[in-house]
């Protein structure tokens, strides 16, 4: 299963969840992007739309 976690910075419990992905990343791929960064250009945008795309599950931390 593909999975993406988009780091927001949005959660104050982003450890919880960082814990739960570690377990899911186990059998799975599991990609990583960073929103909060702020430094994002519209390339950048536009892999983040087509990792959406491609991602069975989305979880935001």
């Amino acid at each position: 299963m593909k999975t993406l976690a988009l780091h927001s910075g949005l959660f104050p419990d982003r450890e919880t969840v960082e814990a739960g992905l570690a377990e899911l990343a186990a059998g799975n791929d599991l990609g990583r992007i960073d929103l909060a960064a702020g430094d994002m250009v519209e390339a950048d945008w536009d892999r983040v739309l087509a990792e959406i795309l491609r991602a069975d599950l989305i979880v935001t931390t």
